[in-house]
């Protein structure tokens, strides 16, 4: 699994339009495009002895209108980066499906 405190925006940009299986159990699994990786502000200015701090992001995925998920943090899979914990929230119905949004600070 992708470490989230070393998951940055060019890790995820190479797949924009690429399908993430979500695991349902036993109600089968979901496909989940991502439709945008956008960066918020500049990279933190590195100071001290701690790890480097990424700069803060968000990612945007559209699936099924049905069924909608509630927001929680679910397991991402991805054919090339593997799996990926992400805290999805609904943010919007439209003639296309049901978009989730993650951010990552």
């Amino acid at each position: 699994m992708i470490e989230l405190d070393r998951l940055t925006i060019d890790d995820l940009r190479p797949s924009v339009g690429t399908p993430y299986r979500l695991d349902l159990g036993e109600h089968g699994t979901l496909d989940l495009t991502l439709l945008t990786v956008e960066g918020y502000g500049d990279p933190p200015v590195g100071g001290g002895s701690g790890p480097a701090r990424r700069q803060p992001f968000s990612i945007e995925l559209r699936g099924p209108l049905e069924p909608q998920l509630a927001q929680a943090t679910y397991r991402l899979d991805h054919a090339e980066l593997g799996p990926l914990a992400a805290f999805l929230v609904p943010i919007a119905r439209d003639p296309e499906g049901m978009r989730y949004q993650a951010i990552f600070a």
